[in-house]
């Protein structure tokens, strides 16, 4: 149990470095792919979807680097960890969701990196 808020952070970190992948590799996904004659990246759709995901990336981003400076100090309670695991896991989990929406059906192709998220 006294590890319990390190393992929590773990989660945490792991959710956040998954979404940073996801949003990485669709950035560079969106900028290659053409669709009617204009990358991806440059449609009104692609970029609100990855706006919103960005702002996902941060928040949880700037949430577990709270929790990882308050860890290093010895001062990371349970509920914090866990307030950490679930912030991180749910919108990480929707923001690869999002980025796995913008490649379409080659999102599913195990050709393609997205199947390292």
């Amino acid at each position: 149990m006294q590890q319990l808020p390190q393992e929590r952070l773990t989660t945490a970190i792991i959710a956040v470095t998954r979404l940073e992948r996801a949003m990485k590799l669709t950035v560079e996904y969106t900028k290659q792919r053409h669709v009617f004659g204009k990358p991806l990246f440059a449609r009104q759709n692609t970029r609100f979807e990855l706006a919103e995901c960005a702002t996902l990336q941060w928040v949880c981003c700037t949430f577990v680097d709270d929790c990882i400076a308050s860890h290093l100090e010895g001062g990371l309670d349970v509920t914090t960890a866990a307030l950490a695991k679930h912030w991180a896991s749910d919108p990480a989990c929707l923001g690869v969701d999002r980025c796995l929406q913008r490649s379409g059906g080659d999102g599913d192709m195990k050709e393609l990196d997205a199947r390292s998220l």
